[in-house]
């Protein structure tokens, strides 16, 4: 495509003073090429300070404007869709962009509850989440509500903003139970957009694999209080008990279904509750307790359920690891690439996935389920100024759930001693992830972890970063990296 077509562009969305940073251009220009020769992954390395949203709405809309292809665009955390937000409502061109967050994040107009315990919702509308059942069943508080508004916009824009865990909903269960594939609200796009796509290998496990409490779970309680359950706590036990002790994968499996049959009591007693308070003028503080613990015990209902049956379908129950923390069971898939495939590369057509932290092209490409003969990669130029930095390199340990619990061991190794290494002086550490910073944080030996500053947020990274520039020698260590260090 001419570069002067995307310039143009450019203006149109970003107004006549924009000006592009070094590479934007270049790489805008190769992702629509890809895109418009139905290339269906390419991978584009841009380091922090880059631009990476620029060129995500960018390329979305010059391939709308100029082809007619609609996008959707995947951030990992409300911290990142709040900053797209923000530039989006900046643009010249704003009609053409949408955006939805989860039901959760958006309070009901008219009983001050969450979207998820509103009237509209409690009346059956929970899972289908459409924005026009509300003035069909007469309400008229449809035309006020923020979540009906925004979902309409999001349904209807050809650029539309969600995070990967909507996206995963909407394109997998909702599709699939609601519609059964027919003319679903978030239907299959041209293209999709992933921003820090070196997260999704761990969203996707944290959203899809379950977790079981050994202790009796405070949801489980809320619901026993609430509505008298008389279930015995020795079942669960009992159950519990075989997760734990289980000799082998299909024995796990086994006591993991199980589990999710005792499950299925409590998602019954869900659906009354919503039914009986669907009918209610007001909500107590129990109520709003009950229902969301409703909600957790149909999510964690329904990852089991999912999980056996995708074991089932890949025919061996070795594909997944049981790992127990403190109170918790997880049961992961061993490779997240399988998970990919089903849950996210099945469910899309062509895909950009950007991060500042590839790494190793081929290796992304094995863990995150790409098509390793027919993937494009793209890389910009860093100016990070690495001259002081020391870089250490370790291709032997891959930190995917199955092996991450044996890698950690020499990961850890390798930092204390980067750290003792450098004793009185300040470092930064970028792990890659929320998860492989709790791993490393559990790791690390006293005298090295009190020099240690952890954050996994922006909140939290605000408050570690005016802490880690207040003093001399400590370590900042975090899923990214911090622009302007």
């Amino acid at each position: 495509m001419q570069y002067e077509k995307i310039q143009k562009y450019a203006i149109d969305l970003f107004g006549s003073s924009f000006e592009f940073r070094e590479g934007q251009l270049e790489a805008i220009n190769s992702i629509i090429e890809n895109v418009v020769s139905n290339i269906k992954q390419t991978v584009l390395e841009a380091p922090t300070g880059s631009g990476k949203s620029i060129i995500a709405l960018l390329a979305a809309y010059v391939l709308y404007r100029e082809y007619g292809k609609k996008s959707y665009v995947l951030v990992s955390d409300l911290s990142l869709f709040d900053q797209y937000v923000n530039d989006i409502k900046n643009l010249e061109d704003v009609e053409c962009f949408g955006y939805i967050k989860g039901k959760e994040n958006y309070t009901c107009y008219v009983n001050g509850c969450k979207v998820s315990q509103s009237k509209c919702s409690l009346q059956g509308l929970s899972i289908t989440a459409t924005a026009y059942a509300g003035w069909k069943r007469g309400l008229g508080c449809a035309y006020h509500c923020k979540y009906v508004q925004e979902y309409r916009k999001a349904t209807q824009a050809p650029i539309t903003l969600m995070t990967y865990q909507l996206y995963f909903i909407q394109r997998n269960y909702v599709e699939d139970l609601i519609y059964n594939g027919k003319n679903p609200h978030f239907p299959k796009r041209d293209l999709v957009i992933c921003d820090e796509c070196h997260k999704i290998c761990d969203i996707c496990q944290s959203h899809f694999a379950p977790r079981i409490s050994i202790d009796r779970p405070y949801w489980m309680k809320v619901l026993d209080k609430y509505c008298h359950s008389g279930l015995d706590e020795r079942e669960r036990i009992n159950i519990i008990g075989k997760i734990e002790l289980s000799a082998d994968n299909d024995e796990l499996l086994d006591a993991v279904n199980e589990y999710g049959q005792y499950l299925e009591h409590y998602c019954r007693i869900n659906i009354e509750i919503r039914s009986r308070l669907s009918k209610s003028k007001y909500l107590m503080k129990h109520d709003k307790e009950a229902l969301a613990a409703g909600n957790q015990a149909r999510q964690e209902h329904c990852k089991i359920a999912d999980m056996v049956s995708f074991v089932k379908e890949l025919k061996s129950s070795e594909y997944i690891v049981k790992t127990t923390l403190g109170n918790d069971i997880t049961i992961n898939f061993v490779f997240d690439n399988l998970m990919l495939k089903k849950y996210f590369h099945e469910k899309s057509d062509c895909e950009l996935l950007m991060s500042a932290t590839v790494g190793d092209f081929n290796e992304y490409a094995s863990l995150a389920g790409l098509d390793e003969n027919t993937f494009k990669t793209l890389s910009m130029k860093s100016t990070f100024d690495f001259s002081n930095s020391p870089i250490y390199v370790s291709d032997d340990n891959r930190m995917s759930a199955g092996l991450k619990h044996q890698s950690i061991k020499t990961i850890s190794r390798q930092v204390v001693e980067i750290c003792r290494s450098y004793a009185g002086m300040r470092g930064i550490i970028q792990t890659g992830s929320y998860m492989n910073s709790e791993e490393l944080k559990r790791s690390l030996p006293k005298d090295v972890s009190k020099r240690c500053i952890f954050y996994s947020n922006n909140t939290e990274k605000k408050l570690a970063l005016d802490t880690y520039m207040s003093t001399t020698e400590t370590i900042l260590i975090g899923p990214t990296l911090i622009e302007g260090l």
